[in-house]
């Protein structure tokens, strides 16, 4: 199943994962795009057997709130 993650690029090989869709069998995220300011991310809600091209909803992820609540 997909889920989304953020990768650091400079080499340290950290990660965080940004979704937890697949906590809930069948579901799950893909498709991310982040803004051009960074501030936000547009992603689809996957589900299973649901064929090709089966978003099921579109929703935006607040970046800058994120980083602000860990």
């Amino acid at each position: 199943m997909v889920e989304i993650w953020k990768l650091a690029l400079a080499g340290s090989g950290s990660y965080e994962r940004l979704t937890r869709f697949t906590n809930h069998e069948g579901y799950g995220a893909s498709n991310p795009v982040v803004s051009d300011d960074g501030r936000t991310m547009a992603f689809q809600l996957f589900v299973e057997g649901g064929g090709y091209g089966n978003g099921r909803g579109l929703f935006l992820y607040d970046l800058t709130a994120a980083a602000q609540a860990r």
